[in-house]
């Protein structure tokens, strides 16, 4: 299954006090199709770095760390929304609150 869009959000609460959110402090809808064309094209790349964040390389690209989940059960690679919007414009992002 591949997603279409990817989904982020920052609650304006605590973990430990859910039940009293009512707002997102932030939070964004991602067109992955455009991400992923990014990634074949290798503007974007996903390089284990030993780096904690994204970085812009070449004035073009998105270097991105490759990170270990606390438990060790996987990994992932976190992208910089407003990197996106900066290289490739607000197109890549549905929708969004606090990240530009």
């Amino acid at each position: 299954m591949k997603a279409h869009y990817f989904t982020y959000g920052i609650i304006d609460s605590t973990k430990h006090e859910v039940s009293n959110t009512s707002n997102f402090s932030k939070y964004a809808i991602i067109d992955l199709k455009k991400v992923y064309e990014k990634l074949d094209s290798k503007a974007i790349f996903i390089s284990d770095n030993n780096k904690n964040k994204c970085q812009i390389v070449g004035g073009n690209r998105i270097e991105c760390p490759v990170k270990f989940n606390i438990d060790g059960s996987s990994s992932f690679f976190p992208i910089d929304i407003s990197f996106l919007v900066q290289l490739w414009g607000a197109d890549m992002i549905i929708a969004q609150k606090g990240f530009l």
